[in-house]
């Protein structure tokens, strides 16, 4: 059996301005975001659109040292709480995941799930009221992919743990903090995809997802 050593990493972010007197006090902490702030509390979308890019391309035994695998995702449904942002619109979540090997099955299909890559994840955010808000980062220790049953899916952190910095870290900085998508791509076109010869898979599209932080 070939032996595989595996690297990887993905990123999220956020904008706010500072009201002063004491008429405000109450929306001062709204305000405050429309300079450069950072969001407090937590904030949770239930919709998320887009696609994740494998390059190169899977195939069934793999012919690549590296590989990188990167979602794009759109955001939306999202809530706020506790938080000094009330309304978030929408959001953007970009993942990138590298991994390396020394056998050239960085690309094989049994090596999409290695469940331990470090992440940094990166995330963006559009507010109502010209309120700018901070960028998220949200780092984690392992991420999931589950390619056996319909429907095909992925989360972040898995098994492992995560940590958020600047916007909606919360009280314990993400330690809770999730993301998880599942796909159109069905069971039957991924094991053809990997059924060897010339088959590959370089793209799978969300049918749904969401994300939670803090």
């Amino acid at each position: 059996m070939e032996n595989t050593m595996i690297r990887g990493l993905v990123s999220v972010v956020f904008t706010g301005a500072m009201i002063t007197g004491p008429v405000l006090l109450a929306g001062a902490s709204l305000s405050a975001a429309k300079g450069s702030g950072v969001a407090t509390g937590g904030v949770t979308c239930t919709t998320a659109t887009g696609t994740a890019q494998f390059s190169p391309a899977l195939t069934k035994k793999g012919n690549s040292n590296t590989e990188t695998t990167k979602f794009k995702v759109a955001l939306s449904g999202c809530t706020t709480t506790g938080s000094n942002v009330a309304n978030i619109v929408s959001g953007t979540l970009a993942v990138t995941i590298h991994k390396s090997t020394k056998t050239k099955v960085a690309n094989a299909c049994a090596s999409l799930n290695i469940g331990t890559l470090a992440t940094n994840s990166v995330l963006t955010w559009t507010s109502t009221g010209g309120t700018v808000v901070k960028a998220s980062t949200l780092k984690t220790t392992g991420e999931a992919w589950s390619v056996t049953a319909d429907p095909l899916n992925f989360t972040l952190p898995g098994t492992g743990t995560a940590t958020v910095t600047g916007s909606f870290a919360g009280a314990d900085k993400g330690a809770l903090s999730t993301f998880a998508a599942s796909f159109k791509n069905t069971l039957v076109s991924f094991t053809k995809a990997c059924s060897g010869g010339t088959n590959h898979l370089s793209k799978v599209t969300l049918s749904g997802g969401s994300l939670t932080l803090g």
